[in-house]
């Protein structure tokens, strides 16, 4: 397991990545209908999925252990963030 500065490192770099997604997703939302960029749309398709399953694997195989160990009564908070993560994926196919 990595120490904690480069796990840190590590989810904050996911955390970054999601959020420059959703701020893209939202700009290419506002843009419709009257502005259709295809190439942007196919750029930030291709970046979704990659970028959710390596983030989400993060936090599942890294963070969460981690948390488990050293907060009481975090089960039920991880399973459902577990279940989010299956949603965003969801999403995220309909997206693309």
């Amino acid at each position: 397991m990595p120490d904690s500065v480069t796990l840190a490192n590590r989810f904050e770099s996911c955390l970054t990545q999601q959020f420059e997604l959703c701020r893209e997703l939202e700009m290419l939302a506002d843009s419709l209908p009257s502005r259709v960029d295809t190439n942007a749309a196919r750029l930030l398709a291709d970046r979704l999925h990659p970028t959710l399953r390596r983030c989400h694997t993060l936090e599942e195989t890294m963070i969460f252990p981690v948390l488990k160990i050293s907060q009481n009564d975090v089960t039920s908070i991880l399973y459902r963030l577990q279940s989010e993560h299956v949603e965003d994926q969801d999403h995220a196919h309909d997206v693309c």
